[in-house]
C-alpha cells in the first residue's frame, strides 16, 4: 500500500519530463518557422507595398491623362457643337464661300487712273483659294474707255493745246479745260427770225393842234417822255450779210392840262387833265453787217415807214379824240453779242429755248413827219436787247 502512493508521483514526473523533451524541439522548430514565415512574409509585404505604390502613381497618371484626353475631347465636341447649333448656316455659308466666291470686282474712276491699268490673274494657281487679288479689283480691260486702254499720247512739255483720242468724242466731245469742264459740240437749231425790246426819248417838237395852233410842249410841258419800241424781224436771206423785213410797233404817253382857244384867257391853265397816247407802227427792211454767227459787233440800217395813231383822253367827262399820221424812218445802229463773253451759256439757251444769240443793241431812229396836220417829226436814241432765233 505504501509503495503505491510513491510510485504515481514519480511516474508522473517522468512523463512530464519526457512530454517537455518531446515538445521543446517542436516549440523550437515552430519558433523558426514562424520567424522564417514572419521574415518572409515581412519582405513580401514591402516589396508588395512598393510595387502597389509604383503602380498606384502610374495607374493614377494614366488615369488622369484618359480624363485630360476625355475632357478635351468633350470641350471640343461642345464647342463644335456649340458652333454648329448656333449658327450652322454661317458654317455652311463659310465653306461655300472659300469654295464658290468668285472674285470681287470693285468700280474705279477712270480719272483716277493716271496710266493703263492692265488686269491680269496669279501667275501661279497652286491650289483654290478664297483670297482675291489685288490685280481683280481693277476693272477689266474690255470696261476701259479706249484711251485708257492706249498708251498716254499726251506730251507733257507741250504748252499748247493738243488732240488726244477720247471715248466721249463720238458724243460731241471736242475740249478740256483747265478747269475740268468738258466742252461739246452740239447741233445749232436753225435761225432766221429776231425780235427786239427797245427804250428811248420822244419828244415830237414839231407837233402842234390843228385848231389852236399850239405848240405840243405847251399842251403837255413834260413833252419829252419816254418811248417803247417792239420789233419782230425775218430774215429771209443770208449772204453777203442779213437782209430781213420787220414789223414794230410801241407806245409813248404825257399828259398836260391843255390850254384856252381865246387869246384873253391864253394865260391861264385850265382845270381838265388831258392825257396823250400814241402808237409808232412801223414796216421796214434791216440790213445788218454779220458774216458769222459768233460775230462779236454787228453794224445795220434800217429804213420804212410808218403810221402814228393816237389818242386825246379828258378827265371831264367829254368823249376822247382819235387820229392818225402818216411818218417815215431811218435808223442805223450796231449790236454787241454777248454770247462772245459767255459761249456756254448760249449753247444751253439753244438747247433749251431756241435762241441762238442775244444782243446788246443801241440805235439813232430819225422819224420824218410826212402829215401837214400832225407832224410827229424826232430824233430818238433807243437801246435794248435783240434775241435771234
Amino acid at each position: 500500500m505504501n509503495w503505491r502512493p510513491n510510485r504515481y508521483p514519480v511516474l508522473l514526473l517522468i512523463l512530464l519530463v519526457v512530454a517537455f523533451a518531446s515538445f521543446s524541439p517542436i516549440y523550437a522548430q515552430s519558433n523558426s518557422n514562424l520567424e522564417t514565415e514572419k521574415g518572409f512574409f515581412q519582405e513580401e509585404d514591402e516589396s508588395a507595398i512598393a510595387a502597389e505604390e509604383a503602380g498606384d502613381k502610374e495607374l493614377k497618371n494614366s488615369e488622369e491623362e484618359e480624363e485630360e484626353d476625355e475632357d478635351k475631347k468633350e470641350g471640343s465636341g461642345d464647342e463644335s457643337d456649340v458652333a454648329e447649333e448656333d449658327d450652322p448656316e454661317n458654317q455652311e455659308g463659310d465653306e461655300i464661300a472659300e469654295e464658290d466666291e468668285p472674285p470681287v470686282e470693285e468700280p474705279m474712276d477712270v480719272e483716277d487712273l493716271e496710266g493703263p491699268t492692265y488686269a491680269s490673274p496669279p501667275e501661279e494657281e497652286e491650289e483654290p483659294s478664297s483670297r482675291v487679288y489685288s490685280e481683280q479689283r481693277v476693272r477689266p480691260v474690255e470696261n476701259l474707255p479706249p484711251s485708257r486702254t492706249q498708251e498716254p499720247k499726251i506730251d507733257p512739255n507741250v504748252t499748247t493745246e493738243q488732240k488726244v483720242p477720247h471715248p466721249f468724242a463720238d458724243k460731241g466731245l471736242i475740249r478740256i479745260t483747265r478747269e475740268k469742264a468738258y466742252l461739246y459740240q452740239t447741233e445749232v437749231s436753225k435761225q432766221d427770225r429776231a425780235s427786239s425790246v427797245r427804250f428811248g426819248f420822244f419828244d415830237p417838237i414839231d407837233l402842234a393842234s390843228p385848231d389852236t395852233e399850239v405848240a405840243f410842249s405847251d399842251l403837255y410841258p413834260e413833252s419829252e417822255m419816254p418811248m417803247l419800241f417792239y420789233d419782230y424781224e425775218w430774215q429771209f436771206w443770208k449772204g453777203f450779210g442779213r437782209l430781213g423785213w420787220k414789223l414794230g410797233t410801241g407806245i409813248y404817253a404825257a399828259s398836260g392840262n391843255g390850254a384856252f382857244k381865246s387869246a384873253e384867257n391864253a394865260a391861264l391853265t385850265p382845270r381838265e387833265n388831258f392825257t396823250f397816247i400814241a402808237f409808232p407802227n412801223t414796216i421796214g427792211l434791216i440790213y445788218r453787217l454779220q458774216y458769222w454767227d459768233t460775230q462779236p459787233v454787228v453794224p445795220f440800217v434800217e429804213g420804212g415807214g410808218d403810221v402814228f395813231t393816237f389818242a386825246e383822253i379828258r378827265d371831264d367827262g367829254k368823249s376822247p379824240k382819235f387820229g392818225a399820221a402818216p411818218a417815215a424812218h431811218v435808223a442805223a445802229g450796231a449790236s454787241f453779242n454777248l454770247g462772245f463773253l459767255d459761249r456756254s451759256s448760249i449753247i444751253e439757251l439753244d438747247r433749251e429755248f431756241g435762241i441762238n444769240n442775244v444782243w446788246l443793241t443801241a440805235e439813232f431812229r430819225k422819224l420824218i413827219g410826212l402829215s401837214d396836220k400832225f407832224d410827229f417829226s424826232a430824233d430818238v436814241i433807243n437801246a435794248g436787247f435783240l434775241v435771234e432765233f
